[in-house]
């Protein structure tokens, strides 16, 4: 028996292309707002008060305006196989169901990264560049000491959020303003995410003796294994689905591009080729996965400006949104899931503006718009309770593998 690190450094090293407790352990604003800074330590955070007055707005496929009243907040998560889309329009934090009504304004003036596993917290950077923590409470200060990049939530329920420091050390900070805690493990860290069970990070990044890679390791950065070796492809996008079965990333070989999709307890070298679920000579980027439904993948074929466009590997004869550049945003909860896609119909730029539709992967139904004219600065996001966590990275038996 062998635990799932040594498993795959020992069956995908020489293929790839050729415990500690969950979470904590282990644009300018409208007329007539007010600012208020807060500073913790050597960070401050800016929110800004909600206006006095907002000129109504009514984009197209919202079931009605745009609320111009007071911002209420992120307020509760969405029930159990419920969802929310976020956009931002105006420099305002907006919500609406996935047909489009029920359309709340959130908060005032930040530039929303990520939502939590339990949809009950929002990881943003302020104007000025500051990191911090919306909750139903309201907003709460990271006092990040030193450049962070790459962040994102610890697992399954964000306690902490997790990134890449200004000096390559890998960091942790709490959300209630404890002390940083150092995980590195290798010489260069490039990205990090936390394993869906929050007992595991995994790393793409280079180990002291110069071996580049996707790395396993528990989540205080111990007990470090090889997953995939990088031995002539640059590795990005590395994640672990939602049960905890499958490892996905993306491979740039420089003349062409995977996208990888490792079924982790079938892993062995003989099989590592047909793990290429895409094969394009474009780059590739965006590359999300369902965490609701059989292991749905979509990613963004192409450059911004030129011809970017959404594949979906495993439904090649779905044509998303054709004529319309565009990238995937999240898929929503459902078996097969539904997937939001922002379109730029006027060609990708960093001032196109963005339509966001709801694509049936199966290619049963037509694409749907749910709100037009969202403002590029910050994409969209996909708000929604994860699944229950999956177990941690077991043990699997070589006698059992072909």
């Amino acid at each position: 028996m062998k635990m799932l690190g040594s498993l795959l450094s020992f069956c995908l090293i020489a293929a790839a292309c050729t415990a500690s407790t969950a979470d904590s352990t282990t644009s300018a604003p409208p007329p007539s707002a007010v600012s208020s800074t807060t500073t913790v330590g050597d960070s401050s955070t800016t929110t800004q008060a909600p206006p006095t007055t907002v000129v109504e707005m009514d984009p197209p496929g919202l079931v009605g305006a745009l609320p111009t009243e007071a911002c209420d907040g992120i307020g509760p998560a969405p029930e159990a196989e419920q969802a929310e889309v976020t956009f931002v329009i105006g420099g305002r934090l907006y919500a609406t169901d996935t047909d489009g009504s029920n359309v709340r304004c959130l908060t005032q003036g930040p530039f929303p990264r990520q939502w939590a596993g339990n949809g009950d917290r929002l990881l943003i950077r302020a104007g000025d560049g500051a990191l911090a923590v919306i909750d139903e409470s309201g907003p709460l200060p990271i006092a990040v000491r030193t450049r962070f990049e790459g962040e994102s939530w610890t697992r399954p329920s964000g306690t902490s959020v997790v990134g890449i420091a200004e000096d390559g050390l890998l960091l942790k900070y709490p959300i209630d303003g404890g002390d940083p805690v150092d995980l590195s493990f290798l010489a260069r860290h490039d990205e990090v995410l936390y394993h869906p069970a929050g007992t595991h990070v995994i790393v793409v990044g280079e180990s002291p003796d110069g071996v580049y890679g996707i790395w396993l390791a528990t989540n205080i950065g111990t007990e470090p294994d090889l997953l995939i070796e990088g031995t002539t492809a640059t590795l990005s996008s590395a994640s672990i689905s939602q049960d905890g079965l499958n490892l996905q990333f993306l491979a740039d070989h420089g003349d062409e591009s995977h996208v990888h999709q490792v079924f982790l307890p079938d892993a062995s070298s003989a099989e590592f080729d047909a793990s290429i679920a895409l094969l394009t000579n474009s780059s590739l980027s965006n590359l999300v996965v369902s965490p609701f439904g059989v292991g749905e993948l979509a990613v963004a074929e192409g450059t911004c400006g030129t011809d970017l466009h959404t594949v979906l590997p495993y439904w090649p004869e779905t044509e998303v949104l054709p004529g319309m550049e565009s990238r995937p945003v999240g898929f929503l909860p459902g078996e097969p899931s539904d997937l939001v896609v922002a379109a730029y119909p006027d060609l990708c730029t960093s001032e196109s503006p963005v339509d966001l539709y709801i694509v049936d992967v199966a290619g049963a139904r037509d694409p749907v718009l749910l709100v037009g004219g969202v403002d590029p600065f910050a994409l969209p996001g996909v708000r929604a309770p994860l699944p229950d966590p999956p177990p941690p990275p077991g043990e699997f038996n070589f006698d059992d593998f072909a």
